[in-house]
């Protein structure tokens, strides 16, 4: 079986956030609130990561390049919502941990229920995960726009389309996502492309796509004589 068609059977059919919890105008008016009370401004540039802060994730990867990037965009802002998670180490060395918790531009909301509002106050996402099934965070993010970066991973790529509406990288290493991240937030014209061609697609991560993708997938694979009776679904 084709290897896009796995993940659309393996994996539960997905509802958004942000496109199910009130109308993407009302998201983005309680996004201009919670950057009013982080103090995030257009004229600081900002990236987001969401999840657990785990090496697999791409945390450490993140954090290395933001601390990287400040040398050279002193005014760039990192916005971290999620948790640290004890199973799983973080990969940043204890100096790498001091900087971070000494770094200015770094604001950590911790855990959140409202991850579109938070993330909707961020100019770009990144998420730089090795290991996924099929990342909400990053169908979140384009769902409000918000252009993305993240990895040649499962999930990932299926996700975000490359020089489309973010940037899919070939290797995870601290250079690329520096330089990936260096261009995006610091050229608002690009940004603005990526999401202009995001927000029309939104409905891709609707869960009526994934029913109607399911039920063609599993109709393929099931003997045509059974086909009718095996399969009923209600979109």
């Amino acid at each position: 079986m084709p290897r896009r068609r796995r993940w659309l059977i393996a994996f539960p059919v997905l509802a958004l956030a942000a496109t199910q919890n009130g109308s993407l105008r009302r998201v983005l008016a309680r996004a201009k609130q919670c950057a009013k009370r982080l103090g995030f401004s257009r004229a600081r540039p900002s990236f987001a990561f969401v999840g657990r802060f785990a090496e697999f994730k791409g945390f450490a990867l993140v954090v290395r390049a933001f601390l990287r990037l400040t040398a050279s965009t002193p005014n760039v802002r990192l916005l971290l919502i999620g948790i640290r998670y004890r199973l799983h180490a973080t990969a940043l060395t204890n100096e790498e941990e001091r900087a971070l918790a000494a770094a200015t531009g770094v604001t950590d909301v911790g855990f959140r229920d409202d991850v579109e509002t938070c993330l909707a106050a961020a100019d770009v996402m990144v998420f730089p995960s090795q290991r996924e099934g099929m990342p909400v965070c990053l169908m979140e993010a384009l769902a409000l726009g918000i252009p993305a970066i993240t990895l040649n991973s499962r999930g990932c790529r299926d996700v975000v389309r490359d020089r489309i509406d973010g940037l899919v990288l070939p290797n995870a290493n601290v250079d690329d996502l520096e330089a990936a991240v260096k261009v995006a937030v610091e050229d608002p014209a690009l940004r603005q492309q990526w999401s202009t061609r995001a927000l029309p697609d939104r409905e891709r991560f609707d869960r009526t796509y994934f029913i109607t993708a399911q039920k063609a997938n599993y109709e393929a694979a099931a003997p045509a004589a059974h086909t009718e009776s095996a399969l009923t679904f209600a979109p």
